[in-house]
Parts: C-alpha cells; structure tokens; sequence
C-alpha cells in the first residue's frame, strides 16, 4: 500500500504567461520532462511517448541529475514549461535555492503511488 501520492505538475519562471488547462493547452509548449519517467500513468504519459521524436514538443533530461538539469534549463529559458512531480519540485527548488524564480502553472488530474529513492549523488550521501 503506498504511503502517499504525488501529482506531477508544470512549472514556469514567474514572468510566464502560460497556465495549463489540458492536453490541447500544450500545442504552442515545449515541455522539460525526465526520460523513462512516469507522470500519470494515463494521458499525459501516452502525449510523451507520441511526442517524443518531436523537439518543438518534448525536451528530455537523462541521468541522476536529470530534474536538477531540467530546472536550470527552464530557469535559463531552454523552454518555458517543465514537467516534474509536486513533492519532487518542493524539494529540489528548495535544494538549488530555486523556489522564488518558478511558479506552479496546472497539474495533472491522475496522482501516482509516490516512489521514494535516494541519489547516490545526493549532498547528504557523503
């Protein structure tokens, strides 16, 4: 039985404009998102993976720093809107000292059981 569950949801600078509504909402976006990553085991993973090929669309981040990469990307204006789950983003733009340049724009309806996991890249693995 999972302890608790998290929704993923989009991500801006604060200056941004954009909020999501739905899927038809995402035709003007490129969206951060994590490779091999599941955000809602419904829709918006089946908009990924028909999306993928497509850069004006999906931007994927690799590896054990990918969300840390993502959020720099969008800080710096790579694309406007990133992809990330509530709890993952609570912590890592509390992490990178991140949390006042970025803004939560819409979430997705379908919450996931939460996986909890440690990097061994992780400060506190030291």
């Amino acid at each position: 039985m999972p302890i608790t569950y998290s929704r993923a949801c989009f991500y801006s600078r604060l200056e941004g404009d954009w909020h999501y509504k739905n899927q038809n909402s995402l035709s003007e976006q490129t969206i951060g998102v994590i490779a091999d990553y599941g955000y809602d085991n419904d829709e918006m993973d089946a908009y990924i993976a028909k999306n993928v090929q497509k850069k004006s669309r999906i931007e994927l981040a690799y590896g054990d720093m990918a969300g840390t990469n993502n959020l720099h990307k969008l800080i710096k204006g790579r694309y406007q809107v990133l992809l990330e789950h509530e709890a993952v983003m609570e912590q890592l733009s509390q992490r990178l000292n991140l949390r006042d340049q970025i803004k939560q724009v819409g979430c997705l309806d379908h919450a996931l059981p939460l996986t909890i996991g440690f990097s061994k890249h992780s400060q506190e693995a030291d």
